[in-house]
């Protein structure tokens, strides 16, 4: 389709132009006004009830979570931060990067400061997300008016219902930008339909996205390019047919697009400052010699495809449970070439009856929303071939599939419900659009009533870190206040990596500053934040470990547990069957079959089991007792056939993966916190070095 398929005949009047949106169609219309305002209250009541509850349940950020909030915090100290947060990219590319700039971090940072790490989250958060919301349905409204603008509204409650309550006030990068992206295809739709006051929400949001996660690095200037490149024919049309008019709409222009050109180039320039200015190598820079990196692992173009197909036109959809649980798996596949194929079919079959009948009404507002829906396929294609990571399609990856997925299926149903009148002449226009808004209404209390309880569908704060985090925050303060500054550093399994993010954020409460010794932290928490070995910059180091044994020169100060009595009767049970086992092994062996994975993509699973068996036998210990395979095996387990992806002869599989459950969630969640004069640190320890655990590997994208 070119531009002058797009550009209808029937271009708006420089009336519309000056009123798009804000001037019903009749009166019918204009008496769903205060519908439509109780509609969109409904849409985000979930979110501000998810946001209160969490608060009154006293939720505290961990992991993730928590590193956002330190640099939250940052914001008004004398160091702010001027690039976003560490990506995971620098893993594989070579570089040290990080997203290119902070601006939800500066939007968060007023909230932050006056109510704190748990209101100041959650409420600003939910503020982010219900004004998202709210603009996005105003867009809506001025597209198709109230009574189709309740359609709208059912849309977006139907996706906060499917993301769930804790998702949609978690402040992580991987979800931060579900509920923005939504908005950002209704701005490009609205643009590209010449609504002139969208164009600084597109600028706004657009930045927002950009800056803050590089998943968004081409859907933004792929739609921002369209939608400006279709404004510039429609208004180039409108100058061509009407002289007299442009005037009035050259003003308007300059006005708004003045102020989207203004807002870029604030936002901007952080990252533009540090690019030049900045302590360290430049982000800007980084970014662009990583971008020619190879990636570990690239998805096929059949498998990028599948994803999205699984996503947007296979059922359920964007519907739960498939925001946790993806239809499709690491490589892409998970759904079956002919339904992937006829779902495919069918809907590209009703775009274009929609298409056909919109061209047909002269109706503009539908063409430009189908062919921006089209593009968004695209860009979601792109985007799902881009991604980088090492182990297969991750879910949290491309969260941006499922905000695409209403917007492809609301413009759809828009421009069909627009049609209706011209497939069934006996239907009134306004009764039929009045029956479908007040049909509309009720779709969207009931979502809204389904998103209410808590469903936690990935958020970045894990409901079992919570009261430990609570635990080591009251402990914590007295034991450290004024020996700062503390090299904070962790060992252990899971729960050491989930709470020392929290410990540093108890550390910042508390005013103890604190540093970090590995090169990535240094770039996730701020390179003023580097510890120097050589002339220490740091009078304290805290340990924060699983483990319940203090290594030489710390003293245990905090400690926090998980875990019932019974548990961990069951556990020492199990654990002397499994170490038993351990003695025994000599190599294990990973089964792509029961992954439901290809062979090429386990691989680096495999070559890490063999270096955990090595490990063991070179030290003489029990790969029992590592961490990774701990954690591991507590993932690599086929709930549907009972059995392990790892092949583990001589043992039954249940009871090496309910020992693994068991270690996951008690021992591994024991979570103590030493410390010690970094003199005596650096004699005794090292200082320790920080590792992650091992890659998971699932029967379907974690």
């Amino acid at each position: 389709m070119t531009l002058e398929d797009v550009a209808v005949p029937e271009a708006p009047t420089p009336e519309a132009l000056e009123t798009a949106g804000t001037r019903p169609a009749d009166g019918l219309d204009e008496r769903f006004r205060w519908v439509f305002r109780a509609a969109c209250a409904l849409v985000i009541l979930p979110v501000y009830v998810a946001a209160v509850r969490n608060g009154l349940h006293h939720w505290v950020p961990t992991w993730d979570a928590a590193t956002t909030t330190v640099r939250v915090n940052d914001v008004f100290s004398r160091h702010p931060p001027l690039i976003g947060m560490w990506s995971s990219a620098s893993g594989w590319s070579g570089h040290q990067i990080n997203f290119i700039g902070a601006l939800q971090l500066y939007l968060l940072a007023v909230p932050v400061k006056l109510l704190g790490t748990t209101w100041g989250v959650l409420l600003g958060m939910a503020t982010l997300n219900s004004a998202a919301l709210l603009t996005g349905a105003w867009l809506i409204r001025r597209r198709v008016g109230y009574r189709l603008g309740l359609v709208g509204c059912a849309f977006l409650a139907s996706l906060v219902w499917a993301v769930g309550s804790e998702v949609v006030v978690d402040i992580t990068p991987m979800q931060m930008g579900v509920m923005p992206y939504m908005l950002l295809l209704l701005a490009a739709w609205s643009v590209a339909d010449l609504d002139l006051a969208a164009i600084p929400i597109l600028a706004l949001v657009g930045n927002y996205l950009f800056l803050d996660h590089l998943t968004f690095a081409l859907a933004v200037p792929v739609l921002t390019v369209w939608s400006l490149a279709l404004l510039a024919w429609g208004l180039r049309r409108r100058r061509r047919d009407d002289r007299p008019a442009w005037p009035a709409t050259r003003r308007r222009l300059v006005r708004f697009g003045g102020l989207a050109v203004a807002l870029t180039v604030v936002v901007w320039l952080p990252p533009l400052y540090q690019q030049v200015f900045g302590r360290g190598p430049g982000n800007l820079g980084a970014l662009l010699s990583a971008s020619g990196a190879k990636p570990p692992y690239v998805p096929k173009a059949l498998g990028a495809l599948s994803a999205v197909v699984a996503t947007v036109a296979v059922p359920p959809l964007w519907f739960r449970p498939s925001f946790r649980v993806a239809t499709f798996n690491a490589d892409g596949a998970g759904t079956s070439f002919l339904k992937a194929t006829i779902a495919a079919a069918v809907l590209l079959g009703l775009y274009a009856l929609g298409l056909w009948a919109a061209r047909r009404r002269a109706d503009r507002t539908s063409v430009v929303g189908l062919t921006t829906g089209l593009v968004a396929l695209l860009v979601g294609f792109g985007t799902t071939k881009k991604s980088t990571n090492p182990f297969g399609l991750r879910v949290n990856y491309l969260h941006s599939l499922w905000p695409m997925s209403v917007f492809v299926w609301l413009v759809l149903v828009l421009a069909l419900i627009r049609t209706w009148p011209a497939w069934s002449p006996k239907v009134r226009p306004s009764r039929g659009l009045a029956t479908a808004g007040l049909v509309a209404v009720a779709v969207t209390a009931v979502f809204s009533v389904l998103a209410l309880p808590s469903r936690d569908l990935g958020a970045g704060t894990p409901a079992w870190t919570v009261p430990l985090a609570r635990s080591l925050q009251r402990q914590l303060p007295a034991k450290v206040r004024g020996k700062g500054p503390i090299l904070v550093e962790w060992s252990g399994a899971t729960g050491a990596w989930a709470l020392w993010p929290s410990v540093m954020l108890d550390l910042q409460a508390a005013g103890v500053p604190f540093k970090v010794a590995t090169v990535s932290d240094q770039h996730q928490f701020g390179l003023d934040r580097a510890f120097q070995r050589a002339n220490p910059n740091a009078r304290y180091a805290l340990l924060v470990s699983s483990n319940r044994v203090a290594l030489p020169g710390y003293h245990r100060i905090a400690e926090a547990h998980e875990g019932t009595p019974a548990q961990v009767a069951e556990f020492e049970r199990l654990d002397q069957q499994v170490h038993a086992w351990a003695k025994t092994v000599h190599k294990l062996e990973l089964d792509p079959a029961t992954a439901n994975q290809p062979a090429k993509l386990m691989e680096p699973y495999q070559q890490m089991l063999n270096g955990l068996v090595a490990k063991a036998r070179a030290s003489g210990t029990s790969i029992a007792d590592s961490p990774v395979f701990v954690m591991n095996v507590s993932n690599w387990y086929d709930e549907a056939h009972h059995k392990l992806v790892v092949q583990v002869p001589g043992i039954d599989p249940v009871v090496l993966h309910r020992w693994a459950k068991l270690s996951y969630d008690t021992a591994t969640h024991d979570v103590y916190v030493y410390l010690a004069p970094i003199g005596a640190a650096l004699a005794n320890a090292g200082p320790l070095t920080s590792t992650a655990p091992g890659p998971v590997v699932g029967n379907s994208s974690p």
